[in-house]
């Protein structure tokens, strides 16, 4: 377990959870609604949004974890193209592509954690969420700093979008019915248990079932061009 460092005089990591953008792989559970291209196409139309608020946040140092692996063309595509935008606003970003390792999701998150912490208090977000902003981010990220050890964002369905950590305890992802409505009950539960103060912020909508899509078409979340990618798989 690693003991909570001030945020004030350490770097903070900003970790992204992402799968590439490959038919069959990503967003399964939207396949009924868009097919397997189409979820891949909305996958990868989510996961640069991502980023590009990721870039935009002010943190120290961007970590993307990547599934099945770093090697995917399409990572490295990001990355660059993170970079150059990055440049052109003269701003510095430093973005690396970790492999996220074998094991269910809290393991592979515990993992992003324990590697990150040693430099600062992490805060850790997926792919699937079109509600989440820069100030999200930045709100978590003062959240740590002003002396909470854990920061939930809230999702709709039950489980969260983005979770700020200052010090890791296997247990607070350990036996965690992860895909289910039951994640933020249970780790509310087990943050309880280890004594942590913890703070929270408004809830937000996540992408996950058919329903979340035709949520996200009506809500003018995504842009012109983000439209038109999916477009082609929107009947």
């Amino acid at each position: 377990m690693a003991e909570r460092r001030d945020a004030r005089e350490q770097g903070a990591t900003l970790a992204v959870m992402a799968k590439a953008p490959i038919a069959g792989f990503a967003k399964t559970r939207l396949i009924p609604r868009l097919g397997a291209e189409g979820a891949a196409a909305l996958h990868a139309v989510l996961l640069e949004r991502t980023l590009r608020i990721a870039a935009s946040s002010g943190f120290d140092a961007v970590a993307l974890w990547c599934a099945p692996d770093r090697r995917s063309p399409f990572f490295e595509a990001l990355r660059s193209a993170a970079l150059r935008s990055a440049a052109l606003s003269s701003a510095s970003l430093e973005l690396d592509l970790h492999d996220q390792p074998d094991g269910d999701l809290g393991a592979r998150m515990l993992a992003a954690f324990e590697a990150h912490l040693m430099r600062g208090p992490v805060v850790l977000v997926g792919t699937d969420c079109p509600d989440l902003s820069r100030e999200h981010l930045v709100t978590c990220r003062a959240a740590l700093a002003g002396g909470a050890d854990v920061v939930l964002l809230p999702a709709r369905d039950g489980g969260y979008a983005a979770i700020g950590l200052a010090r890791v305890d296997r247990a607070l992802f350990d036996g965690v019915p992860w895909g289910s409505s039951e994640v933020l009950a249970a780790t509310r539960e087990r943050i309880r248990r280890l004594g942590w103060t913890a703070h929270e912020l408004s809830l937000v909508r996540d992408v996950d079932e058919p329903e979340d899509v035709e949520w996200l078409l009506a809500s003018g979340l995504l842009t012109a061009v983000e439209r038109a990618r999916i477009a082609p798989y929107v009947s």
